[in-house]
């Protein structure tokens, strides 16, 4: 109601709507400086302020301080603010308003005014805290990390290696370590450049420096530099993606912004010490990070595919979900003094507040675009009520009845049309003669995210835990059944992507074949993807029945990217940039089925001639130039990249192990080093694409041999070939392990980063492992699993899960089913001694009941204690 009111003509009926109201002035502030805000922009945009603009806003300001003037300080300032339309104190030239303000300007400036609304009346959920801080008190930041700042892997490394040395950096400032003799005696080259590193007689090479000694914490303070020099698209940060860091960035930018107009005097000279590389914005901060907000907003609506003005209504639904949570209790640290902290806190506020928003963020948009067309648009617009039909027209009006047996403007008309369009017209608009011939292959790219999001579902769940046999035996059907009784949410995901898959072969499933780059089979274009298929559809592979899902997922790829290709060729565009298919989300396909109609109404004009009835001509140029704009602009080529599936394959055995010992000594890798790499591993996939690269340098280790003193990493790309990253980690999916790992340690990671996996699939509920027989998976029972807790008492947990990980591994993966009843406790001590280990002696305790049918189900009773165990406890 109060947002409806005009201000200055009904100032007094306002006026005693606050001073009878009985709730407390702050909880109508939304709504209060929002109707102002309105009301300067209709001022300046309506053209309604004439003469008298001056006095209208003085009439405002009256307003504030006579009936607003015991509400927070802070909150009476932002009114008077917006009520003089001085936002940012004048501070800013860019947050006044003014007849020739843009539309990118305002909407730039509401986004501004909806943070300034939050930060003022301290109205936000306490996550916010770290961001809010930036405003309210930067005095408590100077010793505090700040969100998405990437690490410094060094720091890890340097904690991580205990040997006797010093680290170096090589002439482009990559690290390297000298062992032992604590000098530069033989010269190497950089892994990373190439460049030579080391030295001769104690000297380093030229260029190469010491590194100076380091406090063990990353940088304190912002890093950045001038928003022209950033990267056009940048990367995630840790493990929140790109889209999140560039949301909570873009809240960082604002809260500099409003902090330093309406606070300059106090905090100026504290902003800029938390800032670290902008050289110049000492002179003027806020348009310094005004710059950033702009880049930081166009870079999301690259990444998302969504235009400039849905991203900042992006923000505003996030800042909305702020403000309303302002109540409940925040449950994690917000005083960002650790790295763990700090990825806590990233992770947390992704989860809560950013990913519930962008997780489906087309479909947010749009149903709230649909609300404002239902609501303000067709609902207050009687000719828009007519052409769309809403209204039957009275009797008295001949021509809404004419208009009711007009000539229905439909693709399939507008495409006849263009047929007959002479051949300068056709020269001019390339991208819709393109649309009209393949428009029946575009439609079906919608279905692309939700395939691709099938592909990783079904191949995070089976990766290395499933057979070809078993994916052939198994049926679709099946699979959603046992998925139902886990998750049922995640089961009706699962039938819509499938009907999505479905969809797009029935459709295009022929051109596939004539068409697509892969080599398929004549039998699987007569296959259907029903609930019958057998599971092995699903998964995506370059040879048998895989190669359906996977040719599908390429061709529409091909299709995709065309139109991308055909749009940047025609405005003459040289962008590059390319969304990974694992990425890929329904923002950044092309979607036009609901916004066509609409595109070529407002092109289409209707006439009338005599004894002819109505006529429709388009304006196919004007259709051209909308339909980029609108559908193409912004999306993104796609990286055509496969998701292959691995079936399982039987573990290494003790010989190939054997092999490599002979032929490149090993030595355990560090208990520390091991920690902090595992850091990185945080997730099934990654330990599990880890292990296997390490799969494969165990077989060529165990073939040719190697030094032991070489680097993991440089094995991999000097002697395998494996393509350097650009930037961030490698094949080992961590820079750290890029670092730390020798190949004298490749045997002792391989074990360590088993073991994780195995404890990984034990906390989903899974069976660890997946190359023993059904014989050897019995569950222990409930009194069983009761003696086995009690039996860690007498033992480290810990040490006897590795012990019984190997013991499974190379024992009981070739044991006969007719030595499946044999103890557990014995049959390991009586392997153990024949491998020279040292149980401990508390093992004797371990249940003699046990049986070696139930290893498996032992191994997760005891995984699942330790977890327990090792929780750390925290005061209620």
């Amino acid at each position: 109601a109060v947002e409806q009111v005009n201000l200055i003509q009904n100032k007094d009926a306002l006026s005693q709507f606050f001073n009878t109201k009985t709730k407390p002035a702050e909880s109508l502030t939304e709504c209060l400086v929002y109707s102002m805000f309105q009301e300067i922009i209709k001022l300046f945009l309506m053209q309604e302020g004439g003469a008298n603009l001056q006095e209208k806003f003085l009439t405002l300001k009256d307003f504030v301080n006579t009936d607003l003037k015991d509400i927070n300080t802070e909150v009476n300032n932002l009114a008077i603010q917006i009520a003089t339309n001085n936002l940012g104190d004048g501070h800013l030239p860019n947050l006044q308003l003014s007849n020739t303000s843009s539309n990118s300007e305002i909407f730039l400036i509401r986004l501004i005014y909806h943070v300034a609304v939050m930060l003022s009346g301290t109205k936000y959920h306490r996550l916010f805290l770290p961001i809010a801080l930036i405003y309210e008190n930067p005095q408590a930041l100077k010793d505090r990390l700040f969100p998405t700042m990437i690490e410094d892997p060094l720091i890890s490394a340097m904690t991580a290696i205990e040997e006797s040395g010093r680290w170096c950096r090589c002439p482009k400032g990559h690290p390297y370590f000298i062992r032992e003799c604590d000098g530069a005696v033989s010269n190497n080259v950089c892994t990373d450049c190439g460049s030579k590193v080391g030295g001769k007689n104690y000297t380093l090479e030229t260029h190469n420096t010491e590194v100076e000694e380091i406090n063990g914490n990353n940088a304190i303070g912002y890093l950045l530099g001038k928003a022209s020099h950033e990267r056009s698209l940048p990367t995630g940060v840790r493990i929140i993606s790109a889209v999140s860091v560039k949301i909570i960035r873009i809240m960082m930018d604002i809260s500099f912004i409003w902090s330093s107009c309406t606070k300059q005097s106090t905090n100026m000279d504290l902003l800029c010490s938390l800032i670290i590389g902008g050289s110049d914005h000492a002179r003027n901060l806020s348009k310094y990070f005004y710059q950033h907000l702009e880049k930081d907003l166009k870079d999301l609506s690259d990444l998302t595919g969504e235009k400039f003005e849905d991203v900042i209504f992006t923000i505003h639904l996030i800042i909305k979900s702020l403000m309303e949570t302002s109540k409940e209790i925040c449950g994690i640290p917000t005083d960002l003094t650790t790295s763990s902290i700090r990825e806590q806190w990233e992770i947390e506020f992704d989860k809560k507040f950013i990913q519930p928003i962008t997780n489906s963020l087309h479909l947010n948009i749009q149903a709230q675009k649909k609300h404002v067309l239902t609501e303000k648009g067709i609902a207050n617009n009687p000719v828009l009520r007519i052409v769309e039909e809403r209204d039957v027209p009275g009797p008295n009006n001949p021509l809404a009845h004419l208009w009711r047996y007009r000539t229905i403007v439909s693709l399939e008309h507008f495409s006849q049309s263009f047929s007959t369009a002479d051949i300068n017209t056709k020269d001019k608009c390339l991208l819709v003669d393109k649309f009209l011939r393949e428009e029946n292959k575009l439609f079906v790219t919608r279905y692309l995210p939700d395939i691709v999001q099938l592909q990783r579902r079904v191949r995070d769940k089976f990766l290395h835990r499933l057979d070809r046999r078993e994916a052939v035996n198994t049926t679709i059907k099946q699979f959603l059944d046992r998925t139902r009784n886990e998750n049922k949410q995640e089961w009706e995901e699962l039938n819509n992507q499938l009907e999505s898959l479905a969809t797009a072969w029935s459709m295009i499933g022929e051109d596939v074949r004539k068409n697509g780059r892969l080599k398929m089979e004549e039998a699987l274009l007569q296959q259907e993807i029903t609930p019958a298929t057998c599971l092995a559809y699903l998964l995506p592979s370059s040879t048998g029945e895989g190669v359906l899902i996977t040719s599908l997922t390429d061709y529409l790829v091909l299709i995709h990217n065309s139109f991308v290709h055909a749009y940047r060729d025609r405005v003459k565009e040289s962008r590059s940039d390319k969304i990974p298919l694992r990425e890929l989300s329904t923002s950044h396909v092309i979607e036009y089925e609901e916004h066509l109609q609409p595109l070529l109404l407002s092109h289409a004009h209707y006439s009338l001639a005599l004894g002819q009835g109505s006529h429709v001509t388009y304006d196919f140029e004007g259709v051209e130039q909308q339909f980029m704009e609108q559908f193409i602009q912004n999306k993104p080529l796609i990286l055509a990249e496969h998701l292959r599936f691995e079936y399982t394959r039987e573990a290494y055995n003790l010989d190939v192990f054997e092999q490599v010992r002979h032929k490149v000594e090993q030595t355990e890798l560090k208990e520390v080093a091991w920690r902090t790499i595992r850091e990185d591993l945080d997730s099934l996939e990654s330990v599990s694409d880890v292990l296997l690269v390490l799969d494969v340098v165990i077989g060529f280790l165990s073939s040719v041999g190697g030094e032991p003193e070489q680097k993991v990493s440089s094995y991999l790309y000097d002697v395998l070939k494996y393509p350097r990253p650009t930037h961030g980690a490698g094949p080992l999916q961590s820079v750290r392990a890029d670092i730390i790992l020798y190949l004298k340690h490749i045997l002792s990671f391989w074990k360590l980063l088993s073991i994780e996996k195995a404890r990984k699939l034990s906390l989903l509920g899974q069976i660890p492992f997946s190359s023993l027989k059904e014989e050897f998976l019995e569950l222990t029972t409930e009194d069983e699993t009761l003696e086995i807790i009690r039996s860690c008492d007498h033992f480290p947990v810990e040490k006897i899960l590795v012990y019984l990980h190997e013991f499974i591994l190379f024992f009981v993966r070739d044991r006969s089913d007719d030595q499946k009843n044999f103890g557990l406790r014995e049959s390991m001590v009586e392997y153990g001694e024949d491998m020279g280990w040292k149980l401990p002696e508390g093992f004797k305790h371990f249940p003699e009941g046990i049986k070696l049918s139930q290893c498996a189900s032992a191994w997760s009773v005891l995984s699942q204690q330790h977890r327990i165990a090792s929780a750390p406890v925290t005061d209620m």
